[in-house]
């Protein structure tokens, strides 16, 4: 038998969702009677309502597999959901690297891209400038960037060069007094406990340099791609895979336990973070403050994802659009179970409306759907859609557990308001048979051998909910 407790946190601010933007669309219409929605890597499955295929787009180098030229990129946008032409930059969008970016003197790329910001610019003005004027659409447009100049990858001599380098001036006064040693000699999270306020704790150099220098990055990609794209398409919401706001007091914590904060440059206007249910012995073999292993149960994994999320929208009032994988991929921790669903759901009724989804197919003649995502996650997924939206009936509303959720709390809960004083709660176990007490009525619930449940309440004030075993 145990008892915890779990008070809802209710937040002082509103939980902010984005209304999906209309964009005039002369030709082609499919009905939409939906409001919550996918844009997957892959075409998905027939059958499926609520997913929809990005547009893969892009120049250069990497511009296979595809990708389409402006015209023929229009032309599929025209055919898409009423507000839902989700544009993908797959390549040209390399703003590092250019030989004029050099640091002097070395083989290394500096993170002054003088070269490489205007070329791409150039390039992205010239496809998209092309692509309205076929008539193409553009309501979200995606980016998976994963470059930049962090210490991550494992190059010290390039961290010197930079420190050397004649312009590192340019920088004085936004990073503190610190030597390229420091950087990447101690790559450890800090020490700490999970249920601490970690925003206190004093942050490490390498942490320091990743963070500015992951602002250097958002700032070139927002002059060489956004800035020329919002020009075309005044209504688009841009993001980029893992680049997001965590302001103030929050912070994010990664799988490894590696903590962001005081992010100061995002690219576009979206939040993109990436749930795909990874773990690591960095986050499992923290403790909580009651001395227990945090661990790494699909349950826990889960509490981290959600309260990361939470993290980012009491940081800004953007719309969040997460990167998730596909259920089955092989380094979730959700793969074999009904905690993916539950994911879904949980990041639904902290204000997500748009989900971004690796929901990568094999490419490679050696390769096999055993390794890749399966025709079953593109339903799975699809299923969690429709529940949704007839659950939340396509309305704005808002997110009442956007605090942290207590880290040994023995459930998960998230809650929405809906119209005339509705609450919708959905409440996750960590197993089948914890039962659920609802304060302060008393109510018992089961979960009917599942891992999750809805909730409905009249007002959300005072409302909480307790596991009994």
């Amino acid at each position: 038998m145990f008892k915890n407790l779990f008070l809802i946190a209710v937040s002082t601010g509103a939980c902010f969702i984005a209304k999906i933007s209309a964009a005039e669309n002369a030709g082609q219409e499919k009905k939409t009677d939906y409001d919550l929605c996918a844009f997957t890597w892959e075409k998905p499955v027939d059958g499926t309502e609520h997913l929809i295929p990005m547009i893969w787009t892009g120049w250069g180098k990497r511009a296979v597999r595809r990708i389409q030229d402006p015209v023929k990129a229009a032309q599929t946008s025209i055919a898409s959901p009423k507000g839902k032409a989700a544009v993908f930059i797959w390549s040209g969008m390399e703003i590092i690297g250019y030989p004029g970016d050099k640091i002097s003197g070395t083989e290394f790329p500096g993170p002054w891209m003088e070269n490489g910001i205007p070329q791409v610019r150039k390039q992205a003005e010239e496809y998209f400038k092309a692509y309205k004027e076929a008539g193409g659409l553009m309501d979200f447009l995606v980016l998976d960037f994963e470059g930049g100049f962090s210490m991550w990858d494992r190059k010290p001599a390039r961290i010197e060069a930079t420190f050397n380098s004649p312009r590192f001036v340019e920088f004085k006064g936004q990073l503190p007094d610190m030597k390229p040693s420091e950087i990447t000699s101690d790559t450890n999270p800090p020490s700490y406990q999970l249920g601490e306020k970690l925003s206190d704790l004093p942050p490490k150099p390498y942490m320091i340099w990743n963070t500015f220098m992951e602002g250097i990055v958002s700032k070139g990609l927002n002059e060489a791609i956004f800035d020329p794209v919002v020009k075309l398409f005044p209504k688009v919401r841009a993001s980029n895979y893992n680049s997001f706001w965590v302001k103030g007091d929050n912070v994010y914590i990664d799988y490894a336990g590696h903590i962001t904060s005081n992010v100061n440059a995002v690219f576009g206007n979206c939040n993109c973070p990436v749930f795909y249910g990874n773990f690591h012995s960095g986050l499992a073999k923290r403790t909580l403050s009651d001395g227990t292993i945090f661990g790494d149960s699909p349950f826990s994994v889960l509490r981290r994802e959600v309260d990361d999320l939470r993290a980012i929208a009491r940081s800004s009032t953007e719309p969040c659009t997460p990167w998730i994988s596909y259920k089955s991929y092989t380094k979730s921790k959700f793969k074999d179970n009904d905690y993916y669903q539950e994911l879904v759901y949980h990041l639904a009724l902290s204000g997500v409306r748009v989900f971004l989804v690796w929901n990568a197919a094999p490419w490679k003649h050696e390769q096999t759907m055993d390794e890749w995502r399966k025709e079953s996650d593109d339903l799975i997924l699809d299923s969690c859609l429709r529940t949704l939206n007839k659950k939340l009936q396509g309305s704005v509303h808002e997110c009442v557990t956007l605090g942290d959720s207590a880290w040994n709390g023995g459930i998960l809960v998230s809650g929405m308001k809906l119209d005339a004083g509705r609450t919708l709660w959905r409440i996750t176990v960590p197993a089948w048979d914890v039962k659920v007490k609802v304060l302060p009525s008393g109510e018992i619930l089961s979960t009917n051998k599942s891992i999750g449940l809805w909730y409905e309440s009249q007002g959300s004030e005072g409302v909480s909910f307790e596991a009994i075993k």
